[in-house]
């Protein structure tokens, strides 16, 4: 009888004997992956990318629903990859946004990135929702501070958010802040960026915060995701697939046990969708709403960075802190990814948390999304983490259009 290690030898003997079966399917499938990735990244460094600050006017009297709008509009860049070998071979993907909030030290700013082939249309659909707003091309403010990886005098914390469940659960939306607004308010909802922006205008000088909203622009196969936990809940899901021999067998033993046993009352064959409580109601109607929208791929992800006299991790802490008013317990919500998080344990706890600021400054300043996969947001969602701050936010530090122009021109090119 053969011993552990002997068996083991055999075994490898004979993987190694039919190489010539496995290794070529292997290699080219490593050789497809590693050519994919080369070729993405050669394409993205070739894009043409603009930087456009959004100064909001002085009053904004839009709810987040003209940024919803906005979001439904420029989700038109959808399928900027129509074949397999631009796909495979030119490494062409989906062409996605990169929406941003900075804080640095105490002014607030709203900017958006797109390739600059994608401005006019940009623009067009801003003056459309925003008309008082004014459009501004800025050089990187990335570049405004020093390396902080590098500099001896700056440190940074930070983290890339995901959700906490599947995508077809909505996260707290705009809407859902109307039930808190007080009567006394003129404004008939608390603006959802209102702590943010306050928390961003109390920064001190040296102190900085970005936050990055990656948004690419998805097909509709998440729907489906949704539509399967409607059937669920309401108990129309189709049972899995037993296997063959197992159902026979069970069959056969029921054949055996139940003969002698008589017939048996069924049970009345009632709908579950009677029987559902007033949370799974509120949750299958909460989902289809979600489904009902288009949906964009997204990432987001911050950082809080500043000079080590002033900088303090109950600020980062806090930043995160702000994107719990978007959870639902009863359906989603925004939580860190652990594993990105600036911070390690136990083991080469020093080089492990150096790596993660790398990694994590390097993103944010390069804004890589083509590489990645994220978590899907529809429009109503996206609008509520990103539109232009009502006039009920009173932040001293955020530039605003102070005189009202004139209509955008009728001649903007849009494309």
């Amino acid at each position: 009888m053969l011993n552990p290690l002997e068996f083991l030898l055999l075994v490898g003997n004979m993987i190694f004997s039919f190489w010539w079966l496995w290794a070529p399917p292997f290699l080219l499938a490593v050789f497809f992956k590693l050519w994919l990735k080369y070729a993405r990244l050669v394409y993205w460094k070739k894009l043409d990318w603009v930087v456009l600050e959004i100064i909001p006017p002085i009053e904004v009297k839009h709810s987040p629903r003209a940024a919803e709008n906005f979001f439904a509009g420029i989700w038109t860049a959808y399928g900027t990859v129509s074949t397999k070998l631009d796909k495979y071979i030119k490494g062409q993907t989906q062409e996605y946004y990169c929406l941003e909030i900075v804080g640095d030290g105490g002014d607030v700013h709203f900017y958006i990135r797109c390739q600059r082939a994608r401005r006019n249309h940009m623009e067009a659909q801003l003056y459309a929702h925003y008309p008082g707003a004014e459009i501004v091309e800025v050089p990187d403010y990335t570049n405004n501070i020093p390396n902080v990886i590098k500099s001896p005098e700056w440190d940074i914390w930070g983290t890339v958010l995901k959700l906490a469940k599947e995508d077809a659960y909505p996260i707290r939306t705009y809407v859902d802040f109307v039930d808190i607004a007080s009567i006394s308010l003129s404004a008939p909802m608390i603006d959802p960026l209102s702590s943010i922006v306050e928390t961003l205008s109390k920064l001190k000088k040296g102190e900085v915060v970005w936050i990055h909203i990656y948004a690419r622009p998805a097909d509709d196969d998440w729907k489906r995701g949704g539509e399967k936990l409607i059937k669920k809940i309401m108990g129309t899901e189709p049972p899995p697939k037993k296997n063959a021999l197992l159902s026979f067998a069970g069959d056969l033993v029921g054949a055996f046990t139940d003969s002698g046993s008589g017939e048996q009352k069924a049970a009345p064959n009632v709908p579950k969708s009677f029987l559902l409580s007033e949370e799974d109601r509120a949750t299958m109607k909460a989902i289809y709403r979600n489904i009902s929208k288009s949906g964009y791929e997204c990432k987001i992800q911050f950082a809080y960075m500043g000079k080590k006299d002033v900088f303090t991790k109950i600020t980062g802490t806090a930043v995160m802190g702000l994107f719990i008013q978007f959870n639902d317990l009863n359906l989603n919500g925004l939580k860190p990814k652990k594993e990105t998080l600036t911070r390690a344990s136990y083991l080469l706890k020093k080089p492990r948390v150096q790596f993660k600021k790398r990694l994590l400054y390097e993103n944010m300043k390069k804004r890589r999304f083509f590489d990645q996969t994220g978590f899907v947001l529809n429009t109503e969602e996206l609008a509520t983490i990103f539109h232009l701050p009502a006039v009920s936010v009173e932040a001293p530090k955020t530039p605003r259009v102070q005189a009202k122009k004139g209509s955008p021109p009728v001649d903007l090119p849009v494309g």
